[in-house]
């Protein structure tokens, strides 16, 4: 829920590393693609290596997001997730309006999703997300 007036909230998501310590064997990311609404302003995951307070490498990093141009960006060499890192997602928004913003699918609701492009699936073993809190 983004507060009216708000600028420069931020809502983070984390999947830390008990989520990803079942891998079979670490993920190659070879892209990834953030997407908010119309009043996300940047947005950032982090990789935590090796458990939740690990040294921190970053994968995405959009300091001016915009809704109007959207974009994949690329990894190569694909960046390696092993099993035991965590993972923080962060999304700034600024809401100049006198309503609070929720989640949801429509334009005028807001979403903090990082999409990402890896391989091998089968690493993952059904589990597609990572809980957001």
């Amino acid at each position: 829920m983004i507060p009216p007036y708000a600028n420069g909230y931020t809502a983070t998501g984390h999947c830390s590393s008990l989520s990803t310590q079942f891998l079979s064997e670490p993920l190659n990311v070879i892209a990834t693609f953030p997407h908010m609404h119309g009043l996300g302003r940047a947005f950032k995951t982090d990789i935590r290596r090796g458990s939740d307070t690990g040294p921190v490498e970053n994968l995405v990093d959009v300091k001016h997001f915009s809704f109007d141009n959207q974009t994949f960006y690329r990894n190569d060499p694909p960046v390696v997730i092993n099993p035991g890192d965590a993972l923080t997602t962060s999304c700034v928004y600024d809401n100049l309006s006198v309503n609070t913003v929720t989640f949801g699918e429509r334009t005028e609701d807001e979403m903090c999703f990082d999409f990402a492009l890896l391989y091998p699936i089968s690493a993952i073993a059904g589990n597609r997300s990572c809980g957001l809190f």
